[in-house]
């Protein structure tokens, strides 16, 4: 049974003495696990060690009570008029017919007349605690203690007001010492200092302030009830429910009773009926309470029985309209429902008032994930997991994320520890787990983990999917593996099988295939922008830009916050040279999200891309980082476009304030070390790596970070030894692999290096990646026939781009020419669509300085690519050395498809000096230098170019900048040559 619910779940808003009676764990909510027809996956771990027990923090400041207190008081006629003492007893009376407004203003009128009256400043305090106003409580309180009020009254109030705001060390420190009369009085502070104690993790203090309870009062309820939880905090549950048993007898009608009661049966023995019927005595008890109507709507949102649901949350309105608990289950109904937007809204809401609410962070990750907002989805789940990283839930989504963006070395770091979890496990942590090892290719444990999770779940058509799926990437009988797929996709109502099955098809470049299987899936989701964003992206893989674009347009007239087809529609718009509707459509998911993170930054890599300032595009970022203080991306964006410009002390800078606002964040550690590492602070960046290392233990992919950066430093048998420990965590991580066969190519160690390569082919006999690291590795000790041997077999597997452009490459390097043109002729005509081989025949072509050929190769390609930028550009250099007619027309068109691209705009300017137009030369130039200023080979060009003008000043100072770089530069000798010219 899955420990999913919201145990006492009350807020700042709530100040009812329960508050005080459930520990930190017992507030992480309230979701049960997700069937294949309910889309919330979100539950809570198992209770932690007592000794991480704490009481419920909640980071809002809603003090909507006293607000309209003080709005009831405005519209009273006759307030303050009686004399102090009357309105005092006055106050008691509403306070004894639960009239908390009117006390309040009764005892706000008498101290207006007299500040210093003690008892109406205490029971002012104790309406605001009970309102939830817990801040202004506090200070009423401490003054009634200053103004001698009783002590017995006081302290036992303000130490719960203390514990609610989290101050926890400042009760201690204040009342540990404090002796009260009555027995009552002792045994309520000795219990919130019990709670007090156990946040601190003082677990000898906590048991001792709890025995002098039990010694004032015998079988203090209150007392009882942390105990209980304490005992089931430790697992030891026969004690725990002896514990509430004994509670139980001496109140039985007792609301925190009741409420320990169905929580207790609801987790520990998933007794749904029984835990209902406790809840509801618990509401009979005292129906202001907010934990058992959570507890509730927890259960009847668990077994989708939303009739149930909804009567509950409408009478949890009456009673608490406002409350952030009430927006959350109404948030996390409407999502059950379908309805995102009135989900997203509502979780929204709550998180402004909440930003800290692990509940809500969920829900608004989950949302988002739906919604295809993958950076907000990584940024509330992140949190979540930042702040508490035993929430299963919340893992398993960002898991499930990294899968379904290929992000597949963060996908298992962030799933191995759902696998770690002790107790009986889990078939949703199986499955998602079984799906990261998958993509990173390790198919033997992937399906280790589908079967153990289709023992526990048989009927679940996700680990049959997955199973199915195993067998048929590994080759195993793929005919039954489609048919089973096939299967289970038609009879199933969920999508997981349709989603396997299309993957499979792509794999297989069977796009008409696919496309049927996408049909089938938007039969189940019509109202749904998934399936026509699938069926844009097959289209694109067939050419079909027109049909991709209408269903792109589908998907996000469906949603128009569903952000991958807006992007993608926004791509199309910059190939058709329209980047002023790219920005357009962009916009108009700002214009309903202002903050939306993800558009923000498509917005700025536009404009860095259209060659717009540095300035402009970092006011866009840092609009982002400022919309969504606590996301990653776009400060980790920041620090990349900084890179990329080559700006490595901004970059640096970047990195270290953002290390400073989310000291916590592995992957903003990460950007810090790329950074340092950039910047020429080698050692800053290896200690960085270091202890991003010890963050992720698990994880192969900050050994292989950590190994890069020590061979920076010259140290390459620690990175040796780094990468040996990746692949001991992964042993199928291909950038391990790849960096260790070069290091061992490096030390003269070919043997060490082959000995990967063989044991990639032995596990997996079916790709071509182990044949294309022999291939590397023979060629790099130019044995070209041995390399051509590996590199076709590798094309015989199904090899990815690029594998015979290096079978073509050794080829020629063995001096068999006649092959390699054989080869090429070939796989024109076996592929005459194949761009990416015509352009690096054209680059061979360009790099031997044969430009009649390269001109007809990139021509060839501009025929197969209109918008290819990068075909435009070359062609553009080969007409120029072969000075034809119609190169400029190729520069401005490479310009106007990619607007700001430094090289582009270097060969333009080239071919217009060239042409004598030296003003519009320089000015491309500079532009060129102005994006890229530490590439030192535009500098000498733009000074060539003064030189030829005559503008020596201008040129001397270039070459001046130039020269301060240093003599390592390879343009430092032209550039003294030229200095000595002027």
């Amino acid at each position: 049974m899955n420990q999913c619910i919201a145990l006492g779940v009350q807020g700042r808003t709530q100040g009812h003495v329960h508050n005080l009676l459930y520990p930190r764990w017992s507030r992480q909510v309230a979701y049960q696990p997700a069937r294949a027809t309910d889309p919330v996956d979100v539950s809570l771990p198992r209770p932690p060690n007592s000794s991480n027990l704490a009481i419920v923090h909640m980071n809002s400041a809603l003090h909507a009570f006293t607000a309209s207190l003080l709005i009831a008081c405005a519209t009273l006629a006759g307030c303050g008029r009686d004399a102090p003492e009357a309105q005092v007893a006055s106050a008691k009376k509403y306070m004894a017919q639960n009239d908390s407004k009117a006390a309040y203003i009764q005892l706000k009128n008498a101290l207006q007349q007299n500040p210093d009256l003690a008892e109406a400043r205490f029971l002012l305090g104790k309406v605001m605690f009970d309102g939830g106003d817990l801040a202004a409580a506090t200070i009423e309180l401490r003054k009634a203690r200053a103004l001698n009020y009783s002590a017995d009254s006081v302290v036992p109030v303000l130490a719960k007001a203390l514990l609610l705001q989290g101050e926890d060390k400042k009760l201690t420190d204040d009342f540990a010492s404090t002796v009260l009369g009555t027995p009552a009085a002792v045994a309520d502070l000795q219990t919130s200092l019990a709670i007090a104690y156990t946040l601190q993790d003082h677990r000898e203090k906590a048991e001792a302030a709890l025995s002098a309870a039990f010694q004032a009062v015998p079988d203090y309820v209150p007392a009882l009830i942390v105990q209980a939880r304490e005992l089931s905090g430790q697992h030891n549950l026969a004690a725990a429910f002896n514990v509430l048993d004994k509670a139980l007898s001496k109140a039985p009608d007792d609301h925190d009773v009741l409420q320990l009661q169905g929580d207790f049966l609801w987790i520990f023995k998933g007794d749904g009926p029984g835990a209902i019927d406790a809840y509801k005595k618990a509401i009979a008890s005292r129906s202001a309470g907010v934990s058992a109507y959570a507890g509730l709507l927890t259960i009847y949102l668990s077994q989708n029985d939303l009739a149930s649901a909804k009567v509950e949350l409408a009478a949890l309105r009456k009673v608490w309209p406002d409350h952030p608990r009430t927006k959350f289950f109404a948030a996390r109904m409407a999502y059950q429902q379908g309805d995102y937007k009135t989900a997203n809204d509502l979780a929204q809401q709550l998180l402004k008032v909440a930003p800290d609410d692990l509940q809500a962070l969920e829900l608004a990750g989950a949302i988002a994930l739906k919604t295809g907002s993958a950076l907000q989805a990584e940024q509330f789940l992140g949190k979540a997991l930042q702040a508490s990283p035993d929430l299963v839930a919340a893992r398993r989504l960002l898991t499930q994320l990294f899968v379904e963006s290929g992000q597949a070395e963060k996908a298992l770091s962030t799933a191995l520890p759902l696998l770690d979890k002790g107790g009986e496990p889990n078939a949703k942590n199986l499955n998602v787990a079984g799906l990261a090892y998958l993509q990173n290719g390790n198919l033997k444990r992937a399906e280790e983990l589908f079967a153990q999770a289709h023992k526990l779940d048989p009927a679940d058509a996700r680990s049959r999917a997955a199973l199915a799926a195993t067998h048929l990437w590994s080759g195993n009988d793929a005919g039954a593996a489609f048919g089973e797929l096939e299967a289970i996709a038609v009879t199933d109502a969920g999508v997981g099988a349709d989603l396997t099955l299309i993957a499979a098809h792509l794999q297989r470049n069977e796009t008409a295939s696919a496309l049927k299987a996408i049909d089938r899936l938007e039969k189940k989701q019509p109202d749904k922008p998934l399936a026509p964003n699938l069926r844009a992206r097959v289209l694109l893989l067939r050419g079909d830009v027109q049909g991709a674009r209408q269903n792109f347009e589908k998907a996000a007239n469906i949603d128009p916050l569903f952000f991958p087809a807006v992007e993608s529609l926004a791509a199309l718009d910059l190939q058709d040279n329209n980047p002023e509707l790219a920005e357009q459509r962009l916009a108009s998911v700002l214009k309903l999200q202002p903050t939306h993170a993800q558009a923000l930054l498509a917005v700025a890599r536009l404009r860095a891309g259209a060659g717009k300032s540095r300035d402009e595009v970092v006011d866009l970022i840092a609009k982002a980082v400022a919309g969504n203080p606590s996301a990653i991306a776009p400060r980790v964006g920041l620090v990349d476009y900084y890179l990329e410009r080559q700006d490595f002390k901004l970059a640096l800078d970047a990195a270290q304030a953002a290390m400073s606002a989310l000291p916590n964040s592995p992957a903003i550690l990460e950007a810090l070390a790329k950074a340092q590492l950039a910047a020429g602070d080698v050692n800053q960046s290896i200690s960085s790596y270091g202890r991003l290392v010890t963050l992720r233990p698990r994880s192969a992919q900050p050994l292989v970070a950590l190994a890069r950066a020590q061979v920076a430093a010259k140290n390459n048998a620690a990175a040796i030894q780094s990468l040996k420990q990746a692949l001991a965590l992964a042993p199928d991580f291909a950038p391990a692999q790849k960096l260790l066969i070069g290091l061992d190519q490096m030390g003269g160690h070919h043997d060490d290096a082959m000995t990967i390569a063989r044991s990639v082919q032995r596990r997996r006999p079916n790709i071509a990646l182990g044949y294309l690291y022999e291939g590397d590795i023979e060629a790099f000790q130019a044995h070209w026939p041995a390399a051509a041997a590996a590199y076709r077999t590798a094309l015989n597997k199904d090899a990815p781009a690029g594998t015979a452009q290096k079978l073509h490459t050794v080829l020629m390097a063995g001096e068999r020419r006649t092959e390699a043109d054989a080869l090429a002729a070939a796989r024109l005509v076996q592929h005459p669509k194949d761009a990416d081989f015509v352009f690096y025949l054209g680059d061979l072509a360009l790099a031997k300085h044969d430009y009649a050929a390269a001109r007809a190769q990139f021509s060839r390609v501009i025929e197969l690519q209109p918008a290819s930028a990068e075909a435009h550009n070359n062609l553009a250099w080969a007409m120029g050395k072969l000075k034809a007619s119609g190169a400029l027309e190729h520069a401005e068109r490479a310009n106007k498809l990619r607007p700001g691209q430094p090289a582009f705009l270097d060969t333009w300017a080239t071919l217009l000096a060239e042409d004598n137009k030296w003003a519009d030369a320089i000015e491309l130039e500079r532009k060129a230098l102005a994006l890229e200023p530490g590439k030192q080979s535009r500098r000498l060009t733009l000074a060539r170019f003064y030189v030829k003008t005559g503008d020596k000043s201008q040129a001397r100072h270039e070459l001046e900048t130039l020269l301060a770089a240093g003599n390592k530069a390879p343009e430092f000798k032209e550039a003294q040559q030229l200095m000595n010219g002027l």
